[in-house]
This record gives C-alpha cells, structure tokens and sequence, in this order.
C-alpha cells in the first residue's frame, strides 16, 4: 500500500483532533484550507459567498469530526461537505433572484381583497394607495 505523506499526515491529524486537539484541527485546516477553498470558487462561482460557504464547510466539519470513523476517508469526506454546502448556497441564490423577478401584485388589489368596507372607504383606501404609490415613485 503506497501512501503519500500528506494522507499520512492528514491521518494522524484528524486522529489527534478527534482527540480534542486544537492544533492539531489548526493543522488540519492549514493543510487543506486551500483545497477546499478552490473546489467551493468552483462550485459556487461567486467570489463574495466562497467566504461564507468555506465558513460553513469547516464548522460542519468540526461538528462531524468525532463521528468520521476512517481518518484515510477525510479528503472524500471534506469535498462532499463542500459540495452539499455549495449546493445550499446556489439554491438560496436562485430563490433570491426568483423573489426578486417575480411581479408583485398591485397594493389595491391586496387590499381591496381584504377590506370589507363600504365603498366611499373602498375609494378613499384606494385614492390614498395610489398617491402614496406616486410619492414613492418619484421619490
């Protein structure tokens, strides 16, 4: 079995920070912070959540570091926790930009739904939607 000195390396760290060792967890981030931040630049394609994302990939795997039960099994690990959080993050983008494209039903047609008043109140509720719709535009 021919193992390269980082998977060695990379072994006994996740071994020690299991253990509750700090360091050894610095260590660990140290020695794959760059990997894992280029696959999240890939994935995510958006330089200002790559932060935020990379963030979120180190918390969950210090969450779930006890529970990993092959130290050799931390590369493939790691890269799936980056692929599920960028995933997260490119459905919470699309859902943002869809909210923002979707037409926002006119303030009468709400609140002539809702309200149940006479008519003059109607006209009045509605008059005073339309001017303040006007102010807002011009504003």
């Amino acid at each position: 079995m021919d193992r390269d000195p980082r998977q060695i390396l990379t072994e006994w760290l996740v071994l020690a920070a299991q253990a509750s060792d700090e360091a050894a967890f610095r260590d660990l981030h140290g020695l794959w912070q760059a990997d894992l931040r280029r696959l999240t630049q890939v994935r995510v394609e958006h330089s200002a959540a790559t932060d935020e994302v990379l963030t979120d990939v180190w918390l969950a795997i210090a969450r779930g570091l006890s529970r990993l039960g092959d130290p050799a099994c931390f590369p493939r690990w790691a890269f799936r926790i980056v692929e599920r959080r960028s995933a997260d993050c490119i459905r919470q983008r699309c859902r943002a930009r869809q909210l923002a494209l979707a037409p926002a039903a006119p303030a009468t047609t709400v609140i002539s739904r809702k309200s149940s008043g006479s008519p003059l109140s109607q006209h009045r509720l509605n008059s005073s939607v339309s001017y303040l719709q006007s102010v807002l535009v011009f504003a």
